[in-house]
């Protein structure tokens, strides 16, 4: 358990560190030769992901087992750091809140463009509340309880075990993100990361609802709403995992999320979650942020405690 703290403790301090020294930011760059190279080669966008998954796989368990032949904890700190993000969405969405607040529109757009990969096509400040709060509760699932969540199934077989659960989570995650589009170059290519990646979230993602209606009740927001708008409309979302946070903390901050928005120029429209209680405001992406920091320790003390009384 050590190194979990080392590790939070790392991310809160310090931050991640930038893409050059970012093990992550390797993983996307190995990947990237990897899809170029098994597209050209078997000219086949199904078959190249299928082989991709096949040898991602069988890449780490040769690692896992090197590695775990040393059983160092600086591997397992080293892991679990690169695995999950606490302190970086507080850093990418407050300078949106306060751009806001400061009536910088071009600034606010800016930043929220590093967090979505929808396009903002204009100032319009309600998109990008509502953007920055969506963002915001995808990625305490993605970037937080996941990696976490792994962390713990893998401690409690081995407590050597931990961070390279936690760090397989973050490879397929990885995965869904550069290659889980609905776009001609990766319907096909990437569906198999897409749906693995559903897969793996979908526990995390429905545990999540626990913590962030608590953090409601504490932070004194509508808790009652919270659990009556996730119950109404978290099947409404078209990932099977994303609306659970997502109506949660509409809920929560009695707004509503959902509506158009541009993928690749592609205009889509996603269901609305929650009810227009109040109007999208700049204070709820700080609200927002305030959900996500509460409800993230609430869950970082819960897998503690499991871990302490097993």
């Amino acid at each position: 358990m050590l190194e979990l703290y080392l590790a939070f403790l790392l991310d809160l301090f310090l931050g991640q560190p930038s893409n050059k020294f970012h093990l992550v930011a390797w993983l996307g760059k190995g990947l990237s030769i990897l899809e170029k190279t098994l597209r050209n080669f078997f000219n086949n966008d199904i078959l190249s992901s299928i082989i991709l998954f096949i040898f991602l796989h069988i890449l780490y368990i040769l690692i896992f087992m090197l590695c775990i032949y040393f059983n160092d904890i600086i591997i397992n700190i080293i892991l679990i750091y690169f695995s999950f993000s606490f302190r970086g969405m507080i850093e990418h969405t407050y300078p949106i809140y306060i751009s806001l607040k400061n009536h910088n529109f071009d600034k606010a757009k800016y930043f929220t463009q590093f967090i979505v990969s929808r396009i903002i096509k204009d100032n319009d400040d309600k998109t990008i509340i509502r953007s920055s709060i969506e963002s915001i509760a995808e990625n305490y699932v993605d970037t937080f309880i996941s990696p976490l969540f792994y962390f713990l199934i893998g401690y409690l077989i081995h407590p050597s075990y931990g961070g390279f659960f936690a760090f397989y989570y973050r490879i397929f995650n990885t995965c869904d993100a550069m290659f889980g589009y609905k776009n001609q170059k990766y319907l096909k290519f990437g569906f198999i990361f897409a749906r693995f990646d559903d897969l793996l979230n979908f526990i995390p993602a429905r545990i999540s609802i626990s913590f962030i209606f608590i953090a409601s009740f504490l932070l004194k927001y509508n808790y009652k709403n919270c659990f009556y708008i996730w119950l109404r409309d978290h099947k409404k979302h078209p990932s099977p995992n994303g609306g659970n946070p997502e109506s949660a903390f509409a809920g929560s901050l009695e707004i509503q999320l959902g509506g158009i928005n541009y993928y690749f120029n592609k205009k889509e429209f996603r269901p609305f979650l929650g009810d227009k209680i109040k109007q999208l405001h700049y204070i709820h992406i700080l609200k927002a942020i305030q959900l996500f920091i509460v409800s993230s320790f609430l869950f970082f003390y819960f897998i503690t405690g499991i871990i302490y009384i097993v």
